[in-house]
């Protein structure tokens, strides 16, 4: 469990650092990071794929919109914005288990595509930024971006 905490607080440092001046540790500390916060809004990524929403209709694939409205949906009431990508799947393009190798892998071992071609994985094989949109959006609508890897 402290892994996570601190690798999560190691990514959104360094997601600050780069929107941030980073030589300025004022702004680049774990308690800078964590300044002002009252409310942190877990997000498993479900409501991106497995069930309808406001913002994404589950017969189609992920979008760029889609990720968007799903930050936007807790604007003004989360301070972080936390999304967790579900079975260890890299939701960028990773260089420790490249989403190609996850996704060859889960095929082989369950024996059908997950997500059909529309999940956040998906997205991401498809060229999409889905922890950078998030991250995008997220600080657009003055929340806090935390990635946590579970």
């Amino acid at each position: 469990m402290a892994f996570v905490v601190l690798l999560t607080l190691v990514v959104n440092v360094l997601q600050l650092a780069a929107a941030k001046d980073a030589t300025d540790p004022a702004t680049t500390t774990a308690g800078a990071v964590m300044d002002g916060v009252q409310v942190l809004y877990n997000n498993d990524g479900e409501n991106l794929w497995a069930v309808q929403s406001p913002y994404h209709d589950r017969a189609t694939p992920v979008t760029a919109e889609d990720i968007r409205g799903s930050v936007d949906d807790v604007k003004g009431v989360a301070d972080v914005d936390l999304i967790c990508p579900f079975h260890n799947v890299p939701w960028w393009n990773s260089t420790l288990e490249p989403p190609s190798r996850h996704r060859d892998w889960y095929d082989r071992t369950f024996g059908f595509p997950w997500g059909h071609g529309g999940s956040q994985l998906d997205f991401v094989l498809k060229g999409g930024d889905f922890i950078g949109t998030f991250a995008d959006e997220a600080v657009r609508t003055e929340q806090k971006p935390f990635i946590a890897i579970r």
